[in-house]
């Protein structure tokens, strides 16, 4: 040590220990701190000081620990606090927590010199916390010699010698998106010499010669491939739709109609409905992430008849209609809309 350096007067330093949630930005920004200087506190004290924050900022604490003067060493109080705070930080309670190590020193000296010595003072207390099972991933260390002195107090004030320690609170686990809910509502209407009648496809014969259309609705846009299988696995395709909005579509449109043919047996109504987002605007029925994800109607193409029937939607129906519903997690409705969801709905005929 050269013969410019003026000596600290202090035989001993205390170390402030500061738990503060954001960085500090300015001199003295430490917030409010719960004192713990007075004597060693346990780690039971320590643990509930940590853990009683209003949920604003995260608790703060200031313990008094003590270095031999002039150097990074620890003393055998420092040792007894310190190994109290490892215990606590090591609880139940703070797990997740990582933590900041940062040393200070006062003005008086050389600043490089006190810079260096306020790193060694704060790695003297990493090597303590890690020795004493506080994970090393949880610590980080830096020391800012004079840099940041604390608010109000000189910058020669022999306050101004301290190590903070900042807990960083562990970030709250993301919440998963509430799940897409696909939902087709339809009715099966056969035409009469009357008009139409809605029909329960559970309790209806049809006949060959009877025609029928559906009155469809999704609370998505999307569009829509029916086809019909028949009793000897022939498949028809009979149109293409897009649904644009929550009002109830004709399909096929008006003018046209299914009608039976001369097989007897079971007649499959397949619906295969891919979820996509108008070009127009974005729906308001789902989140703006769920509807970013998913491709715009335009640029779903090359669909053909699927038999897999792993996405089916489970249908209840009355003589009123029928309901077709699923839920799909949210990160998973990109890709739905590429391999369609498919209702079947089973025709019998006489």
């Amino acid at each position: 040590m050269t013969t410019n350096i003026v000596l600290k007067p202090l035989a001993w330093l205390a170390l402030m220990t500061v738990l503060w949630a954001l960085p500090v930005t300015s001199a003295g920004a430490a917030g409010t701190v719960t004192d713990l200087t007075s004597g060693t506190p346990d780690a039971r004290t320590i643990t509930r000081a940590l853990t009683s924050g209003d949920g604003q900022e995260s608790p703060a604490i200031a313990l008094d620990v003590q270095f031999a003067f002039d150097s990074a060493r620890l003393t055998e109080n420092a040792r007894a606090v310190l190994g109290n705070l490892a215990e606590a930080m090591t609880s139940s309670q703070l797990d997740g927590y990582t933590y900041s190590i940062e040393g200070h020193t006062d003005a008086t000296g050389r600043r490089l010199y006190n810079i260096i010595l306020s790193e060694q003072r704060a790695n003297s207390v990493f090597g303590f916390l890690v020795a004493t099972n506080v994970a090393p991933t949880r610590l980080t260390t830096s020391g800012y010699g004079p840099d940041l002195p604390l608010a109000g107090v000189p910058a020669t004030s022999p306050r101004n010698r301290r190590v903070e320690i900042k807990s960083i609170p562990p970030k709250p686990t993301a919440q998963p998106e509430e799940p897409v809910t696909i939902r087709l509502d339809y009715e099966i209407h056969r035409l009469t010499g009357n008009g139409t009648e809605v029909v329960d496809p559970t309790k209806t014969l049809f006949k060959a010669g009877d025609k029928i259309f559906l009155q469809f609705a999704s609370n998505l846009s999307g569009v829509f491939d029916i086809y019909n299988e028949t009793p000897s696995k022939k498949v028809n395709k009979l149109g293409t739709w897009t649904m644009s909005g929550p009002d109830a579509q004709r399909l096929p449109p008006a003018g046209d109609s299914i009608e039976f043919t001369g097989e007897t047996g079971t007649d499959l109504l397949v619906l295969q409905f891919y979820p996509c987002k108008s070009e127009a605007a974005r729906d308001l029925r789902i989140s703006p992430e769920v509807d970013d994800a998913l491709p715009t109607c335009a640029d779903l193409a090359d669909r053909s008849y699927s038999s897999n029937r792993s996405r089916d939607l489970t249908v209840t129906s009355d003589s009123d209609g029928a309901t077709a519903e699923t839920e799909v997690p949210a990160a998973d409705v990109a890709a739905a809309a590429q391999t369609g969801f498919v209702v079947s709905i089973p025709l019998k005929h006489e």
